[in-house]
This record gives C-alpha cells, sequence and structure tokens, in this order.
C-alpha cells in the first residue's frame, strides 16, 4: 500500500477513530501531542497508510521513517519495507517484558523488524536541595576551570557545532534529533548547555528539555578526545538539575541506552534511580537491503 499525506490533526484523529470503530482491542505505541502532530503534518512529513488490522502513521525523519501503529492487538497482519529504513518504539514497564515480546512485538519481528536497542528511564525525585546542587556544581565547575575548559550555554552561531557533536556520537536512528528550526528555537532559549575550551570550541552539549512538574534531557555527547577527563558530563548534568530546580521542576528524568554504561554509571553516582519502564526500539531496513 502507497503512503498517503495526513493533512491536519482533525485528519488524523479521524483516521484514528475509524480504526478504533472498526478493530476491537486497539493497541497503540503512539504518543505523538497534538502540537506534535501539528507541527509535523504542517511540514508535510506525516503520512499513514491502511493494514489489515489498523493503520500505521509514519513521520519522516530524515533518512528514516517513525512508525507509531493503532493495530488490533492478536490479529496477524503484513508490513512492507519502504524506500528508507523504519523504526517503531514500544514502552513498558520490566515486568511487563514477557508480554512485550509476545504481543505485539512478534507481530513486528515476524514482518522483519529486529531489535535496535532498548533504553530504560531514570529518575531523580525529589531534587536535591539548591544549596546541595549549587556547591556541587560549583566544585565541578571549577574542575573544569582548571583544566582550561568553562560550562556555558550554547548559542544560536553555535548551532552546526551543537550538530556535529550529536553526529559524531549519537544513534543515527534517533528519532529526538531536532530539526535546524527546532534546535535554533532551543539555542535561543538557552536550553542547550555546553562545555567549551579554551578557544571557544565545544566539546560536549546537552540538550534540556522542561515540562509540566519535570524536566528531561537529552543528546548528553562528550566529544571523543575529552571522554572520562575532568567530569564534563557531570558539571552538564549537575548544570541542568540546577535550571531544573530553578524552574519549579520537582523531578528529573533520563532515557538512557542499556549498553552506555559510562552513562548509566554517571546518572547513578547523582542519585538517579530506574524507575521499571523500558523502551525497546525495533528496525526494519529499507526495501531492497
Amino acid at each position: 500500500m502507497c503512503l498517503e499525506r495526513v493533512v491536519d490533526l482533525q485528519h488524523f484523529s479521524a483516521l484514528v477513530q475509524q480504526v478504533k470503530r472498526q478493530h476491537p482491542a486497539v493497541r497503540s505505541n503512539c504518543y505523538l501531542l497534538p502540537e506534535a502532530i501539528t507541527r509535523c503534518a504542517g511540514q508535510g512529513r506525516l503520512y499513514y497508510e491502511r493494514l489489515e488490522s489498523g493503520s500505521a502513521f509514519l513521520c519522516a525523519e530524515g533518512s528514516y521513517y517513525h512508525l507509531y501503529y493503532y493495530v488490533e492487538g492478536d490479529r496477524p497482519f503484513c508490513y512492507n519495507p519502504k524506500d528508507k529504513p523504519v523504526i517503531i518504539e514500544t514502552v513498558y514497564k520490566a515486568a511487563e517484558r514477557q508480554a512485550n515480546q509476545s504481543e505485539p512485538f512478534s507481530q513486528w519481528t515476524a514482518n522483519g523488524f529486529v531489535l535496535h536497542k532498548t533504553s530504560r528511564q531514570f529518575m531523580l525525585n525529589p531534587l536535591p536541595a539548591r544549596e546541595q546542587l549549587a556547591e556541587q556544581l560549583a566544585q565541578a565547575k571549577a574542575r573544569l576551570h582548571d583544566a582550561g575548559f568553562e560550562l556555558a550555554t550554547a548559542g544560536a552561531a553555535q548551532l552546526t557545532e551543537v550538530q556535529a557533536l550529536w553526529a559524531g556520537a549519537l544513534d543515527p536512528f534517533d528519532f529526538t534529533y531536532l530539526s535546524d528550526e527546532e534546535l535554533r528555537c532551543e539555542l535561543d532559549q538557552g536550553r542547550v548547555s555546553c562545555v567549551a575550551d579554551a578557544c571557544g570550541s565545544l566539546c560536549a552539549v546537552l540538550l534540556i528539555i522542561f515540562e509540566r512538574g519535570a524536566s528531561n534531557c537529552r543528546h548528553l555527547v562528550t566529544g571523543a578526545a575529552y571522554r572520562r577527563s575532568v567530569g564534563m558530563g557531570t558539571a552538564l548534568v549537575l548544570d541542568w538539575l540546577v535550571k531544573a530546580a530553578a524552574q519549579g521542576k520537582s523531578k528529573c528524568l533520563a532515557w538512557i541506552d542499556q549498553t552506555n554504561i559510562p552513562s548509566l554509571n554517571l546518572f547513578a553516582k547523582l542519585g538517579f534511580q530506574a524507575t521499571g519502564r523500558l523502551s525497546d526500539q525495533l528496525l526494519l531496513a529499507q526495501k531492497g537491503v
């Protein structure tokens, strides 16, 4: 079946309601908020296709599609490769893993999807006292300064440097990448913390997300030449916690690839604990590969 464009939020909602009327016990992995649906549809990169047991929505993310599904839980279906790789994500609790591996997990693997990676959610709740965080951050900044680095906030002029650091270290199928326009907006709002060397070149970055009652961080990256050196990751995470506390957030959350041992150790050292929620990402190779 060919892909068709989703026109707007109303069109998306109508398609979902149609699936729910036609199929009992619909399962879905879609967590897109209305504003995200509106933005992606408006940018002309949100598509849909009808399946035997529901519908699939594909958001074009440059070199791949991110797939959100609404399918009848126990009904078999066929899904064909596209002109780009396709990534899907399922989020579940650790205790539900066995169920996740049966339905609908096995339905996707039967269609050629393979497990790409598993991430775990970590949370710090409540946040330490502001005074304690401020003292820890001051110590981390002093350590950086003594080594010739400074903690700062990246600006719009450093957009390409931020993107270069991410491209050099992050998973190419990470679906939380930002477009140039979205990243420029985050930079303008001071939500990208960084560590720079004496020449002003970026060595490490972290994206901060503020939500209701909580804050998330994404894309913590330290340049390969600086890893495990002077605590750049520690300084960036502490800076995030201080900013979250200043915004009145009660907790901070992070998703971490379960194979990323340095990040797991860093967040554990700063008091983060696993919430029991996991995210499996599955990958379908593009047509003809």
